[in-house]
């Protein structure tokens, strides 16, 4: 089967000192088991193998003899890292788009409302057009919808730019224990 592991194993329990029956009863399995192990003619299971490499104390790719893969950048646990920091950083651009597009807005919105005058016409309106009662001649002021919309989505995106700027904060700050 496998002599090169078996070697291994027999190398390691010599270099400790050990015999076949003290590895065998450090595993808790048996003897004969050991001795399979070495001569090649069987192969401990996965539950051994971690057991061998953590009695030895060897990294388990050392003593099965596969190449150990090595830790680089790659790793899928360093993508997951480099993925999230490139969506925060992204969500934090966005956010500040937003943002400067949104308070703009709202400032003309309010210089809008507090300075321009409604729009009349130049005719006002007969007294008959108007449904309803009315003391005297009534003016009616029309007025674009185009500054509501605009406020209300200026607002929004306000809302929405300060919220995700606020979010790391806020989950940082709930992770934190807060002694009193």
């Amino acid at each position: 089967m496998d002599n090169e592991l078996g070697a291994r194993i027999r190398a390691l329990r010599k270099e400790r000192g050990l015999s076949q029956e003290a590895l065998a009863q450090a595993l808790e399995v048996s003897r004969q088991a050991v001795t399979k192990w070495e001569d090649g003619s069987s192969l401990p299971s996965t539950a051994n193998l971690f057991a061998l490499s953590g009695f030895f104390g060897v990294p388990l790719a050392e003593l099965t003899g596969t190449p150990e893969v090595a830790a680089s950048p790659s790793s899928a646990s360093a993508m997951s890292e480099k993925a999230h920091v490139k969506r925060a950083k992204a969500l934090r651009i966005s956010a500040w788009v937003l943002l400067a597009i949104s308070v703009p807005t709202l400032i003309w919105c309010a210089v809008q409302h507090f300075t321009a005058e409604p729009f009349i016409p130049e005719e006002p309106v007969p007294p008959n057009a108007i449904i309803g009662y009315a003391d005297t001649t009534t003016y009616i002021y029309t007025v674009s919808k185009l500054p509501t919309y605009l406020f209300w989505g200026a607002l929004l995106l306000f809302a929405v730019g300060i919220g995700v700027l606020l979010t790391p904060k806020i989950k940082k700050w709930k992770g934190k224990t807060h002694d009193r």
